[in-house]
């Protein structure tokens, strides 16, 4: 263009474009306004950039967009309180990128679609989570309650499932499906033979387990030395006597204990951070406790 004027360069242009993007240059419509130029998004009212609106745009040029899902439906997925990698299962099977046997074989995959369960009929992500006998059984003996008979799409399903579901079925519902895939993955690569009860164990485990990591990452002000202790060694009664513990078990108790002292002695770890608590006068307070002298740890009574 030219610098002191709302007009191209005809000159340059034409040296330096051959004829057709010439013709290109001059259908750019040339704005009047004075204003100066700013960046802006268009895919975007706010003219703001964001992955989740380039993402938008990219699955709506190549025909991807799934419009059949509600937001909502997303909001009470990522609103599980469940362990992220099943947060990323859920994610993945709703957005129909689970790598099925019959996914893999419509993108010329050489395996057989048959469901690895059954060996009766392709597998889909609906028939090897929810419709198949092996899958049938296993949410029986979880109970969560039977929704969308007649759903042909595992995000159908699941939608319907969610805003049905309270928040302890849906949590329920979200660890089985990610146990059953879990045990496909099994059968498949380890040709193990699948077990019903198998998959509630794996499901109730990892979850209990992910409970527990939770309580150890952020103990609460209140926490007793007791209390730290069973979280520590899940299943032992105060009946069982003394409890003789791994020294990577007691290192953590300990620095656990710092931080239950810190906050206790401070109301609350706000404070303790405003009033610059250092960490270094702990341990001295730590040895004139005859409750967490690390010696007396190592044979503990609950």
């Amino acid at each position: 263009m030219q610098i002191d004027k709302l007009e191209w360069d005809h000159e340059v242009i034409s040296e330096v474009l051959n004829d057709r993007d010439q013709e290109l240059v001059w259908r750019i419509p040339l704005t009047t306004a004075g204003r100066e130029d700013v960046w802006y998004w268009v895919k975007d009212s706010k003219g703001m950039f964001s992955v989740k609106s380039a993402y938008r745009h990219q699955q709506q040029a190549h025909g991807h967009i799934n419009l059949n899902v509600s937001t909502d439906m997303w909001k009470r997925l990522w609103n599980l309180k469940v362990p992220p990698k099943v947060l990323n299962f859920l994610w993945r099977v709703s957005a129909n990128c689970l790598p099925t046997r019959f996914l893999l074989a419509l993108r010329h995959v050489q395996v057989d679609s048959l469901c690895p369960f059954c060996s009766a009929a392709p597998e889909t992500a609906l028939h090897v989570l929810v419709r198949c006998n092996f899958a049938k059984l296993c949410w029986q003996q979880a109970k969560v309650p039977i929704v969308a008979p007649s759903a042909m799409l595992f995000r159908s399903w699941f939608e319907e499932g969610l805003s049905k579901w309270n928040e302890v079925e849906s949590i329920e519902a979200a660890m089985t499906l990610w146990a059953l895939w879990k045990v496909r993955n099994d059968v498949v690569w380890n040709s193990i033979s699948p077990s019903s009860e198998e998959v509630i164990h794996v499901a109730k485990m990892n979850y209990s387990d992910w409970c527990k990591a939770q309580q150890f990452l952020v103990p609460s002000p209140g926490t007793t030395t007791t209390e730290l202790l069973r979280l520590a060694s899940p299943g032992i009664s105060d009946e069982q006597g003394p409890v003789v513990l791994p020294q990577n078990v007691l290192d953590l108790l300990l620095r656990l204990l710092v931080h239950v002292l810190l906050v206790e002695s401070h109301q609350c770890l706000g404070d303790a951070l405003t009033n610059g608590v250092d960490l270094r006068g702990v341990t001295s307070s730590l040895d004139t406790d005859p409750h967490v002298h690390a010696g007396e740890t190592l044979s503990t009574q609950q």
